[in-house]
């Protein structure tokens, strides 16, 4: 984590959360553009389309999350710089 920097994942990972998935998205680039330096898009294209797999995971995350309270899963999940990213782009 950068110095100048001084927000750890949990604490953005609580605020972000808390907000609705859609409105979401800009702060998140936000903040980790300010984190890891290469977390910028190409084009417009990418921009939408990234939004909206952010959204989608985001969605994901507060349901499976739910259920976690719930006891129904046995670990939680959090956002993260891969939130915008689909499995295939992780492997």
């Amino acid at each position: 984590m950068s110095d100048s920097f001084p927000y750890d994942f949990e604490t953005i990972n609580n605020l972000l959360t808390s907000l609705k998935a859609k409105h979401l998205f800009h702060f998140y680039i936000l903040i980790l553009s300010k984190q890891f330096s290469d977390k910028t898009y190409s084009n417009e294209w990418e921009n939408e389309t990234r939004g909206k797999i952010f959204e989608t995971n985001v969605n994901y995350i507060t349901v499976h999350n739910e259920l976690y309270k719930k006891g129904e899963r046995s670990y939680y999940l959090g956002i993260n710089q891969f939130t915008d990213l689909v499995s295939i782009n992780v492997t």
